[in-house]
């Protein structure tokens, strides 16, 4: 039974070398319902004159801005210069919904105790935060984080137990179409948006999204399924290839039953 909607946008960073107002002109040829805006390039952290203008162009497009991709990486970015603060000030221009953090530097297997409750204690100090300005925090789901596994990322959630604090699910191409199946049934209450590509198991060359068409339909299969609406993020295409994305954007909406 399907109880909610799977909608589709596109992550800016897939497009790092072109300037916002062409990626919501992409995100529009595609027929995409919203953009992640990230925070390296083309919203920088801290740049809120920028970021109310990139919500404006984006919003004018009539697309959403799904969410605010930024690059603080917790326990790491608050020591190195990047205040959460400036990280906040840019999504609450851009209007954002939730921010999207990196659960550490250090995977699962490596982190000792000390470092995961620094995580904990950090999430919660941001997320109290976010929630003043009614905005979530949703971890990347990546390796070399403490998201790296389903078992990891569901003890950081609930350690955390914070209703603002999500997390991304991503498949790992090393992993089979049933160990990434796990994770997202681990994780899957938590789950706030998605990130979508095809790359080899190999070496992690990018191929067209039809080549994963028959995977991300089991996926998508059980993404169905929740309760709350979720974004089906587009990210990294063959060859930074607008193109390849507008051909990949009609295949994710077929499957999406867009």
């Amino acid at each position: 039974m399907i109880n909610n909607k799977i909608l589709s946008g596109l992550t800016s960073i897939t497009f790092r070398g072109l300037n916002p107002k062409k990626i919501v002109g992409l995100a529009v040829k595609a027929g995409l319902d919203g953009i992640e805006w990230g925070g390296d390039i083309h919203v920088p952290h801290g740049d809120v004159k920028t970021a109310a203008e990139v919500y404006k162009i984006t919003i004018d497009a009539g697309l959403n801005i799904i969410a605010y991709g930024s690059y603080y990486t917790l326990g790491y970015s608050a020591e190195n210069g990047l205040d959460f603060k400036s990280v906040l000030d840019s999504a609450t221009a851009l209007n954002a919904p939730a921010i999207r953090v990196w659960a550490g530097k250090i995977g699962s297997s490596e982190a000792n105790e000390d470092y995961r409750n620094k995580i904990i204690e950090e999430t919660k100090s941001i997320a109290k935060l976010a929630v003043e300005e009614n905005i979530e925090i949703a971890f990347e789901s990546h390796i070399n984080t403490l998201t790296d596994t389903g078992e990891s990322s569901v003890d950081l959630l609930k350690k955390i137990n914070m209703e603002n604090v999500k997390t991304y699910w991503q498949p790992d191409p090393s992993y089979s179409d049933d160990e990434n199946l796990r994770k997202l049934d681990l994780i899957f209450p938590w789950v706030k948006n998605i990130h979508v590509f095809q790359w080899t198991k190999e070496n992690f060359i990018r191929l067209p999204l039809i080549e994963g068409k028959e995977k991300w339909g089991k996926y998508f299969d059980k993404i169905s399924t929740m309760e709350n609406d979720v974004y089906a993020i587009m990210e990294f295409v063959k060859n930074d290839s607008p193109e390849q994305f507008l051909n990949d954007a009609e295949i994710l909406k077929k499957m999406i039953g867009a």
